[in-house]
């Protein structure tokens, strides 16, 4: 099983691939992310990384947020929005602030 810095790592090169190797590598320093604290330590592991914001209305403009299942190392997109402002189709966990 996954630990959770190996669970970290799946998701950030699920969405390094899906965003671009060279956006990700551009923004990752300044992004902020979300994940479970060390008292959850659930198969399931969420995380939630915001590239870019609107300062005016407080909302994600550029996010993904992924299920890291830790004993298959499957990764799952709950929700995300592209740098180009595209969007998931149904998302599964729709983040409230975007």
């Amino acid at each position: 099983m996954l630990n959770r810095l190996e669970a970290k790592i799946n998701a950030c090169g699920a969405i390094a691939e899906l965003f671009g190797i060279e956006y990700f590598k551009s923004h990752i320093e300044e992004a902020c992310e979300a994940f479970p604290s060390e008292e959850n330590d659930d198969v399931d592991f969420e995380y939630f990384l915001g590239f870019e914001g609107n300062e005016e209305t407080g909302l994600w403009t550029s996010f993904a947020k992924v299920l890291v299942n830790r004993e298959t190392k499957e990764c799952t997109f709950l929700d995300y929005r592209k740098p180009n402002g595209d969007r998931i189709e149904n998302p599964i966990k729709p983040i409230s602030f975007t």
